[in-house]
């Protein structure tokens, strides 16, 4: 099977960081990613809330699985969360992330992530998918998560000799 990602949106809050990215394409998906992150605050709380849909029957992508990981509990014990574990630890190219909290004001970056097949462990068939990456802390004590980025990745898992296949398709049709 074969991971593809189609599309990727992103909102921050202006007030608290800017963001630019760089996604570089290649037939029928976005095949790297680039972030930098100027970050204008310090954060006395960091978590990361990731969010998986599929499509139902009807073909509405629902929600089948919301995360909300505390990252400063992570730096103090970097062994008990899986997914901050393979965020932070991960072989995703060039980057530079916070590594204790509170998380100081300054540049943050990921360059030229690279979708991997292996990252996603698809046992079923060709299907959509969304994955929601927001990026949270708390205004205060008693608050509630205020997240600073919100990014959406769109994508398929296709049959890789089909992708193959509408990727050459494409390709004799531009000639």
């Amino acid at each position: 099977m074969r991971v593809i990602l189609k599309e990727a949106e992103l909102e921050f809050d202006d007030k608290m960081c800017n963001v630019t990215t760089f996604h570089e394409t290649r037939p029928e998906e976005i095949y790297k990613l680039s972030y930098n992150i100027q970050l204008y605050v310090e954060l006395k709380t960091f978590f990361v809330k990731v969010g998986i849909s599929l499509p139902n029957s009807n073909g509405n992508l629902i929600s089948i699985q919301n995360t909300v990981s505390d990252v400063c509990k992570y730096f103090m014990n970097n062994n008990n969360n899986l997914l901050l574990k393979i965020f932070f630890n991960g072989n995703f190219g060039k980057k530079n992330f916070p590594t204790t909290c509170p998380v100081k004001s300054g540049m943050y970056s990921i360059e030229d992530f690279r979708i991997n097949d292996n990252l996603l462990k698809i046992r079923s068939g060709e299907a959509k998918f969304l994955v929601a990456v927001d990026f949270c802390t708390k205004i205060s004590e008693n608050a509630k998560l205020h997240c600073f980025i919100q990014m959406k990745f769109y994508g398929e898992v296709k049959d890789q000799m089909k992708w193959q296949q509408e990727v050459e398709k494409m390709r004799k049709n531009k000639q």
